[in-house]
């Protein structure tokens, strides 16, 4: 893969963020809901180049991960590293490698984890105190990882790989959602009234801020190599939530039929995305998302 110098990728980042507060648009989509067989609860937060979708869901015994693949509609769970007694999958690239954390018993967060094939590794992130939530990985040689960490009494977020850095963009906390493959990351920070703003950085912590035009409170989750973002956004703060689209000039509204709130996930090179929705009936939904010319619609998996 063709790397850009820190000095193009600073360039890059900041030619995406030219961001007009009256631009906003609406689009359609094919909205696939993802529901583990037997699970109380399923969650989608990544989606790679290959389309590969992964997550986590709840049973009576614990959380455990899973991967699914639209194309062959295929399922591969439980995702569980045996050091832990709870397992999040939250990102996948497309060598097949898959990155969260795993919990104790207690539920306290005992490292970020690797999975290439079953085989599971920690990830302890230079800067990093023990307990690193991975969120997002590249495709490159290196398979640059981002994420949250905490350092000392702060929240950063991280990034290995040829930078192999903590950062903070404008307060105490710092989290990272997902990386592209020019290593641009996406993620929120928290300011000392509790109010949240989406960022845009390069892999050394350059952020810009990026916020829904009026939103309260905005998270970006996903990042795709051509700069398209994806994001939540709350109007109020006590609001329910909202899904968006942005390449830092024009807002996409994402807007699943009959949902009363949304939240997204990552977006691949395909601009396919993922995310969480609450249905008419309270209950949550898991999805992945395809560009549709025709009026949106949710169908089930398989369909």
């Amino acid at each position: 893969m063709k790397t850009l110098s820190p000095s193009l990728r600073h360039i890059v980042a900041m030619a995406a963020l030219a961001v007009s507060t009256g631009a906003i648009a609406s689009a359609q989509y094919k909205f696939v809901k993802l529901t583990i067989p037997g699970a109380i609860v399923t969650t989608v937060s990544g989606i790679n180049n290959d389309n590969l979708i992964t997550g986590t869901y709840e049973t009576n015994t614990g959380y455990y991960g899973f991967t699914y693949n639209p194309s062959t509609k295929a399922w591969h769970y439980p995702i569980a590293d045996s050091k832990g007694s709870a397992t999040f999958a939250l990102a996948s690239n497309t060598s097949g490698t898959i990155v969260g954390y795993y919990t104790n018993a207690l539920g306290q967060i005992v490292a970020g984890m690797s999975d290439e094939g079953g085989s599971f590794s920690n990830v302890a992130p230079s800067g990093c105190e023990p307990g690193a939530i991975v969120a997002g990985i590249g495709d490159s040689a290196y398979q640059t990882m981002t994420g949250s960490c905490a350092v000392g009494a702060q929240i950063h977020a991280f990034v290995t790989g040829p930078a192999n850095v903590t950062f903070a963009c404008f307060g105490n906390y710092t989290a990272a959602n997902a990386i592209s493959n020019w290593l641009l990351t996406v993620g929120y920070y928290m300011a000392s009234d509790g109010q949240t703003s989406g960022f845009l950085s390069t892999e050394y912590g350059d952020c810009t801020t990026i916020n829904y035009p009026g939103a309260v409170n905005t998270r970006l989750t996903g990042v795709n190599d051509y700069g398209t973002m994806a994001g939540t956004y709350w109007p109020t703060k006590k609001g329910k939530a909202h899904a968006f689209l942005t390449d830092g000039t024009t807002f996409t509204a994402v807007k699943v039929p009959h949902a009363k709130a949304t939240t997204l996930g990552q977006i691949n090179n395909n601009n396919w995305f993922v995310g969480n929705y609450i249905d008419s009936e309270g209950t949550n939904q898991a999805f992945y998302a395809v560009p549709a010319t025709a009026a949106s619609t949710v169908v089930e998996a398989g369909k």
